[in-house]
C-alpha cells in the first residue's frame, strides 16, 4: 500500500470543480476537501500548456527542462520538429532522491516516457490525452500484460483530437471516455493488488478531452453553441468530472487511513478564444514580407505546401481514419511539414521576427544574429527595442467587430523562466484577451485581417490555474489555505515520503501538508 498517492485530474476547470462540489456532483472531493483542504496551484502555463506536467514530473521551471511545446524549433536551425519527453537534462523527482528512492507506480503522466529504473514501473500512453507516441512501459513486457489483462483503453489516443463536429462523433466520444473512467478503475485495482509502492501516481486523461471539445455545448455564450444540442452533451463536461470523482472514491476506498492522498490538476480550462491563425499574418505585415519573399529551396517549400493542401482537401472524417493507421514517425513528419507551411515557415530567413507553431497562446521569435542561422536583428539594444515596439503594437490590436483589444498581456518568457533551456524559448508570449471571441485584428498602422470562420476544433482551451485537494494524517485542516504553485509538489510529495529534497528543485514544501504542524500553522490564514 502507498504512503502517498497523487491523483491527477488532467485539466479540470477549478471554477467548475467548485461549482459542482458546491451543487453535490463531485462529493468525493468535497469530503477530501473537508477532511483536509483545497486550494489553487498557478503553474506554468502562461508559457504554454505542454509546459506543466514536465515542470510537476520533474520538478523544476521551463527554463531548466526546455520542454514547453509539441513541435519546437531545432537549436541552431529554423526548422521545427516535435518534442520527446526524454529529451531533457533532468530525472523525474521520484528518482531524484539520493537516499532510497522510493518504489513509485505512474500511470499514464501526461508528456511523460517510460523511465527505467529498478524503483518504479512505468505506464505511458496507454490512455493519456492526445499523445503523440504509441504506448510504452517499464519494464518494457508491463504494457502487453496490461493490455492483455486490463485491455485497452476505450477511445484511440488520437481520436481525442480528430477535426471532427458532428453530433454522431461527439456521442461517441461522450460514451468513451465515461467508458474510459471506467477502465481506469480497472487499471488502478490491477496495479493496486499486484505492485507494492511507496507512492502512486495516476492521472485522469478524461477531463482533459471533455474540456476541449465539449465547452462550446456548456458554455451558451460561446459562438459554436447550439440551443438544440441534445442534453447528453450540454452535460457531458458535468458527466465526466461527476464519473471521474465517483472513480476517485473508488480508489480512496481502497486505501488505508494513513495513506496521503493529492488530487491535482496543474492547469485548467476555459473557452477558446484565441486568433492563432491570424497572428503568423500579422507578423508577415509588420515585417513587410509576402509570399514572393521566400527563399527557401522550392522543393522544401512544395513539400510543406503539399502538407497543407492537402490536409484541406481531405475531409475530417476520412482524415481521422487515416492518421489511426499511419506510423507515429511518419505521422509526425507530415504533421510538422503542415505546421510550417501553416506558420509561414518558408518566409522566416527574411523576418526580423516570425511566429513558431503552438496551440494557447502566441508563440514569437526573433530572428537574432548568433542564435539563429544568417540572423538579422543585432544582440542587446536592437533586439530589446525590437521586443518593446513590438509588444506595444501587438497591445494596440483591436477586434474588428467590438474593438476591444484582442491581446491581454505580453510575456518575455526567457526572463520568467531563465536556465539553459531559455534561448529555445519565443522571446514573446502573446497571451489573447480572455472572453470573448475575436472576428478578426484591427491594425492603425498595417490595415485588417479577417477570420474565416472555425478553423480550429477545440471550443476550450486552457487556462494557467489548477487546484490541489489534500487530506492525510499529517495534512493541516485549513479553511483558507495559501494558494501554492506545480513546482511545489514535488518536494512536498519527497517530504512526505522521508527523503530529502534535492537542491536543484525549485519548489517550496506546501506547509499545510508537512508533518510539521508548528510550520503549517506559520503559514494557515485564518
Amino acid at each position: 500500500m502507498p504512503s502517498v498517492i497523487v491523483i491527477g485530474l488532467d485539466a479540470a476547470e477549478v471554477s467548475l470543480v467548485r461549482r459542482f462540489m458546491a451543487e453535490g456532483g463531485m462529493p468525493t472531493l468535497a469530503s477530501l476537501a473537508e477532511r483536509g483542504f483545497m486550494c489553487s496551484l498557478s503553474s506554468v502555463g502562461d508559457l504554454g500548456a505542454e509546459a506543466v506536467w514536465p515542470s510537476f514530473l520533474y520538478g523544476v521551471q521551463p527554463g531548466k527542462h526546455g520542454l514547453f511545446g509539441s513541435y519546437q524549433i531545432r537549436p541552431g536551425t529554423l526548422d521545427v520538429g516535435p518534442t520527446e519527453a526524454h529529451q531533457n537534462p533532468h530525472h523525474p523527482f521520484y528518482a531524484e532522491a539520493q537516499r532510497d528512492p522510493p518504489r513509485t507506480i505512474v500511470l499514464d503522466v501526461p508528456k511523460s516516457y517510460a523511465y527505467p529504473s529498478d524503483r518504479n514501473v512505468c505506464l505511458v500512453a496507454w490512455g493519456a490525452h492526445a499523445a503523440r507516441a504509441t504506448g510504452a512501459s517499464h519494464p518494457p513486457g508491463l504494457l502487453p500484460r496490461v493490455v492483455r489483462d486490463v485491455g485497452r483503453y476505450p477511445l484511440p489516443l488520437l481520436a481525442q483530437e480528430d477535426d471532427v463536429h458532428d453530433l454522431s462523433y461527439y456521442r461517441d466520444l461522450r460514451r468513451r471516455l465515461l467508458d474510459g473512467v471506467g477502465a481506469r478503475e480497472r487499471l488502478h485495482r490491477y496495479f493496486l493488488e499486484r505492485e507494492p509502492s511507496d507512492l502512486f501516481i495516476t492521472v485522469f486523461g478524461e477531463t482533459h478531452v471533455a474540456g476541449h471539445r465539449f465547452w462550446h455545448f456548456m458554455d451558451e455564450g460561446h459562438p459554436w453553441h447550439d440551443a438544440s444540442a441534445p442534453a447528453e452533451l450540454k452535460t457531458a463536461i458535468r458527466d465526466v468530472y461527476a464519473a471521474v470523482d465517483a472513480a476517485v472514491g473508488d480508489l480512496v476506498r481502497c486505501l488505508s487511513d494513513d495513506v496521503t492522498v493529492l488530487v491535482v490538476s496543474v492547469h485548467g480550462m476555459t473557452a477558446n478564444y484565441n486568433a492563432q491563425e491570424l497572428l503568423p499574418r500579422f507578423i508577415e505585415r509588420y515585417c513587410g514580407v509576402d509570399d514572393s519573399t521566400s527563399k527557401r529551396p522550392l522543393a522544401s517549400r512544395l513539400v510543406a505546401g503539399g502538407a497543407l493542401a492537402l490536409r484541406s482537401l481531405v475531409p475530417p472524417a476520412v482524415r481521422a481514419r487515416v492518421k489511426q493507421r499511419v506510423s507515429g514517425p511518419l505521422r509526425q513528419r507530415f504533421r510538422s511539414q503542415y505546421l510550417k507551411a501553416l506558420w509561414g515557415w518558408d518566409r522566416w530567413p527574411e523576418m526580423r521576427v516570425f511566429c513558431t507553431p503552438t496551440e494557447d497562446h502566441g508563440y514569437i521569435r526573433v530572428n537574432l544574429k548568433g542564435r539563429e542561422p544568417q540572423g538579422l536583428v543585432e544582440p542587446g539594444t536592437e533586439y530589446d527595442e525590437l521586443l518593446s515596439a513590438l509588444t506595444e503594437e501587438l497591445l494596440s490590436l483591436r477586434d474588428l467587430e467590438s474593438g476591444r483589444p484582442v491581446i491581454g498581456s505580453v510575456l518575455r518568457p526567457q526572463e520568467k523562466y531563465p536556465g539553459p533551456a531559455a534561448p529555445c524559448m519565443p522571446d514573446l508570449v502573446v497571451h489573447w484577451a480572455p472572453g470573448m471571441p475575436i472576428r478578426g485584428l484591427r491594425s492603425a498602422r498595417f490595415g485588417d485581417i479577417e477570420r474565416a470562420p472555425r478553423l480550429q476544433h477545440r471550443s476550450g482551451l486552457h487556462q494557467p490555474d489548477g487546484f490541489l485537494v489534500s487530506a492525510g494524517p499529517s495534512v493541516v485542516q485549513v479553511a483558507r489555505p495559501m494558494d501554492a504553485h506545480i513546482l511545489d509538489l514535488a518536494p512536498t510529495i519527497l517530504r512526505l515520503l522521508g527523503r530529502p529534497v534535492p537542491p536543484h528543485l525549485d519548489g517550496s514544501v506546501i506547509a499545510h501538508i508537512v508533518p510539521d504542524r508548528r510550520e503549517a500553522r506559520q503559514h494557515a490564514e485564518t
